[in-house]
Order: structure tokens, then C-alpha cells, then sequence
């Protein structure tokens, strides 16, 4: 699908905001709308511009070129107007806030596997297993935003002898590490591929069905998973185990890693790291990332 035009955007925030919009209101949505559908690719439409991780990946992206309190002003913005015209827009589940000005930080060890606890631990008989471990497979092990994980479908689901790997999401190819890709390669020929990785039995893509999930990862001594702290933790993890960083910032959708490599640990190159990593390793070295079949 071609990227929008500067006319048909203009008329999407003309349509959004109403003609009495203050000048500040429509900078923001104009400057938000064209990095979301022209730079990263995504649809016009107010769920998918209007999202909570799009909104603060926007504004990371505002800290390359202005100030961070800038940046943060024009997030809070956002957020305020989002509020009001996109009736699914939510913050990501947590019993606790973040402050505003905390930078996002990956999982220690020990959370990461309270969370691969979490996705195992069956509450009760109807508790859905397979959704919690799909979700963490789809975030911290292909570091996947929310409104990416609800709207992605089986048929980008890519399984060979390399590993998983999930095609065309948002225009780049993004592959699963391999300790997450069981519950993606085990489900794989159960479903037709165009049913939603997360909620196969609806028509439609579905962004409440990511908070519900994240919901039954709660465990009771306090860690409440946030996909954005998954997808810093996958983000860091490539880092730390020597995935180039042109190649992560490629299928990540980021221009840039610096706010994540004061978190990277330092970098050895062994054959088991190698072997982990597994389909990472089909395009080593470059930022093209080759996919057979």
C-alpha cells in the first residue's frame, strides 16, 4: 500500500481534529500521522496512528531532533488527544505508574523467567496457555508492539529449518529467537492464514485481546509484564548477544539504538550464542535480511 499524500493527510487531521483545532493540536497529529504512515508504514487510521507504543516510539524518535522535555510535552500531547479520539487507545496494563521521565529498562534474568513462568502457569481449566506463551513469543521473543502482535496473522507466520520468522510486519521481516519459536511452530498448520495470531476466531484485529493476555502473565509478587519492556528486553538481548546493530535496528523499525546500548552487556561471540540466536544468523553482517520459500 502506497504511503499516504501530504493532502490525504491533512484531510485525515482535518476530519480527526475538527476545523476550530488549535495550530498546536494539528502540528502534533500532522507530525505524528506522516512519521506513523510515511516513515513507518502503517495505515491511516486512528488505532493504528493513535496507539500507546506508536505515540511514545514517536517521541523517542522527537529526542533525535529536539529536546527530551520537548519531547516529552509533545507525548503528553498526544496522549490527551489520543484519549479522545480513539476509543480503544489504553495504556499498557500495571498496578504501579512509571514516571514519565524513567527510561524504559529490559528485564533482569530472574523477571524474564517469572514471566516464561507466568505464560505456563495455568490459573484455572479455562485459562488459555497457548495465548500467553504466543504473546510472549511475539514480544520478547520478536519484540513486537502491541498493536503489532494483535493485528499479526498466521499467513506472515514463516517456519523452515532456520527458525520462525514473522514476514511483513509493518514492511520488515523479524525473526523469532529461537527459545520463544516452539509455541509459534507447534501451531503453525492449525490455522488458515488469515486468521489473527491471537484471536483466530474473530474477523477483526483486535488490541484489547494484548492488555487481557498481559492481564494473565500477572503474577502476585508484584511483575506485571509491559510489551514496551519486552521489546526493549529482545531489543537489548540482540545487542548484548552481537546481532549487529543495523540489523536489529532494521527489523526492530528504529533509525537508532542509542538510548538502549548503556543496558547492552559485553558482547562474546561463542558458537552457543551463535547457535541461540538461530534464524538471526541467516543475513549476519548485513541489514538485508534473506528469507527463503
Amino acid at each position: 500500500m502506497p504511503a499516504p499524500t501530504t493532502a490525504e493527510i491533512d484531510a485525515f487531521v482535518t476530519e480527526l481534529l475538527g476545523p476550530d483545532a488549535t495550530r498546536s493540536d494539528r502540528t502534533a497529529v500532522t507530525l505524528l500521522t506522516t512519521w506513523a504512515c510515511v516513515s513507518m508504514r502503517y495505515d491511516l487510521d486512528v488505532e493504528q496512528v493513535f496507539d500507546w507504543d506508536i505515540i511514545n516510539d514517536f517521541a523517542v524518535h522527537l529526542t533525535e531532533t529536539v529536546s527530551k522535555g520537548s519531547a516529552q510535552h509533545r507525548r503528553s500531547q498526544l496522549r490527551r488527544i489520543a484519549k479522545r479520539v480513539n476509543p480503544t487507545y489504553a495504556p499498557p496494563f500495571t498496578p504501579t505508574s512509571m514516571p514519565e521521565s524513567t527510561t524504559i529498562q529490559a528485564y533482569t534474568e530472574a523477571e524474564v523467567e517469572q514471566i516464561e513462568a507466568g505464560a505456563s502457569y495455568a490459573f484455572n481449566a479455562r485459562t488459555n496457555v497457548t495465548n500467553k506463551k504466543m504473546l510472549v513469543a511475539l514480544c520478547l521473543g520478536a519484540g513486537l508492539r502491541s498493536t503489532e502482535a494483535s493485528k499479526l496473522k498466521w499467513g506472515q507466520v514463516f517456519v523452515d529449518d532456520l527458525g520462525v520468522v514473522l514476514r511483513d510486519v509493518n514492511g520488515r521481516d523479524v525473526p523469532v529467537k529461537d527459545k520463544y519459536s516452539t509455541v509459534l511452530r507447534e501451531n503453525k498448520g492449525l490455522f488458515e492464514a488469515e486468521d489473527f495470531v491471537l484471536s483466530p476466531d474473530s474477523k477483526k484485529a483486535d488490541r484489547s485481546n494484548v492488555p487481557a493476555i498481559i492481564t494473565s502473565l500477572y503474577v502476585s509478587d508484584g511483575l506485571a509484564p509491559q510489551v514496551q519492556r519486552m521489546r526493549v528486553t529482545w531489543i537489548v538481548s540482540l545487542l548484548s548477544d552481537g546481532v549487529p546493530e543495523p540489523l536489529v535496528c532494521t527489523t526492530a523499525g528504529l533509525t537508532s539504538l542509542r538510548r538502549y546500548l548503556d543496558q547492552v552487556r559485553p558482547i562474546s561471540y561463542d558458537e552457543d550464542t551463535m547457535l541461540s540466536t538461530g534464524s538471526w544468523y541467516r543475513g549476519y553482517g548485513s541489514v538485508v535480511l534473506p528469507v527463503s520459500g
